[in-house]
């Protein structure tokens, strides 16, 4: 497996360049920088990672095979894009999608999708065929094209969607998040309408199994939809039943009379468990729902509204030198590296600018409360001492 680079200076000149050169199971490095009319049709394994900071891949035109610009191919094949900011996807049939998804397994971490006409679209050759899309530590907003029909995320009929750690926002008149996966799982996320035209917040059209966990989410008050969730609206039920709404907050700022939590069309009574709410009264609940512990809010809670913040990754390190080590021995200096994984582990830390080295050191709660990092996430730096992890830290804040 071969490692591909792009960017001024390197091997390839633009990425798709790259793409058509790998085999399957290479990883393409890609410099930070702008790559603009880059399209992408991609129909097997890579991995593709911005280096040195956001990969931004922008589009001027419209997308010439109709469909977005990064295409993504078939079933068998598995994709990770990390560290890219995409945006400006437009087709003359107003589905032009940052990210077009055909099959296989997706994983986006650490990436920024906005201003496109549907953020991703994402509709298997093969239903329910043991796919899975996941989205790590990502951000999409300002999606859509106004009509209603695109969406954040349009989802069809894949086996998995799993959402950790991410922000969706400010679609223009269409869902948040939409999906027909016949499982669903969103946690530890925000999901906010600000000032825009959204819809549902989240829409799981054809029911299934679905975990919503320990998200903030907010109805605006200038949306065209008074429903925050719906669950089976549209029929054609998946056989998933297992349904779970557990300890999220939920603030709605439509002042209408006509606003509920859940719009379910079906006799299935998800569990509504250990919910904060502000601006919704128990018979604005909806259902049928199982509830418990459910505390009504008197005042609005503050909502934490600013973009996520991507740490850098690092350019490789140059070959070890055989100068002088202080050992005689001829391998260089023996420096210790503080490597922080932003590509893999779905706990990343949200790194914000206003935190001190020691904050970051301590992981003090200086970061969104559900942000923090896991103390699996937090222990893996233990080896590493406190004067490497305050350099590094100072270093990204100058990238």
């Amino acid at each position: 497996m071969a490692i591909l680079n792009v960017g001024p200076g390197q091997t390839y000149s633009t990425i798709n360049d790259a793409v058509i050169a790998a085999s399957a199971g290479d990883t393409i490095d890609v410099q930070a920088g702008t790559y603009t009319n880059d399209f992408l049709t991609i129909e097997k394994t890579l991995t593709l990672q911005g280096i040195g900071g956001q990969v931004i891949l922008e589009a001027t035109i419209n997308a010439p095979n109709g469909k977005g610009i990064i295409t993504e191919g078939h079933d068998g094949m598995s994709l990770t894009i990390n560290n890219f900011d995409i945006s400006g996807a437009v087709v003359s049939d107003n589905n032009g999608a940052a990210i077009r998804y055909e099959g296989g397994n997706l994983t986006l971490n650490d990436d920024d999708i906005h201003n496109n006409q549907e953020g991703m679209l994402a509709f298997p050759d093969i239903i329910n065929n043991g796919q899975t899309i996941t989205i790590n530590h990502s951000e999409f907003s300002h999606n859509g094209d106004g009509s209603g029909f695109t969406h954040g995320i349009y989802v069809g009929d894949v086996t998995n969607l799993n959402i950790n750690n991410s922000y969706f926002h400010d679609v223009n008149e269409g869902h948040e998040i939409k999906s027909r996966a016949e499982n669903t799982t969103i946690t530890n996320s925000r999901i906010f309408d600000n000032s825009s035209t959204a819809s549902y917040s989240i829409d799981l059209p054809n029911g299934g199994n679905a975990i919503i966990q320990n998200n903030q989410i907010e109805q605006g008050a200038n949306t065209h939809n008074p429903n925050i969730i719906a669950y089976g609206e549209e029929g054609s039920l998946h056989a998933g039943t297992n349904v779970l709404i557990d300890s999220n907050l939920f603030v709605n700022d439509d002042l209408s009379s006509s606003s509920r939590l859940l719009f379910n069309g079906t006799a299935i009574a998800p569990t509504f468990s250990n919910n904060q709410i502000y601006g919704l009264t128990a018979a604005q609940l909806g259902g049928p729902l199982n509830t418990s512990n459910t505390v009504f809010l008197a005042s609005r809670p503050p909502l934490d509204t600013s973009s996520l913040t991507f740490i850098n990754t690092p350019p490789p390190p140059p070959p070890p030198t055989h100068g002088h080590n202080g050992g005689g021995h001829g391998h260089g200096h023996n420096n210790t590296t503080a490597t922080i994984n932003t590509a893999t582990n779905t706990n990343n830390l949200w790194l914000n600018t206003a935190m001190t080295a020691d904050d970051f050191i301590n992981n003090k709660p200086t970061m969104h409360p559900i942000d923090q990092p896991t103390e699996a996430s937090a222990s893996s730096m233990a080896t590493t001492s406190a004067a490497d992890i305050a350099a590094l830290f100072a270093a990204m804040l100058h990238n």
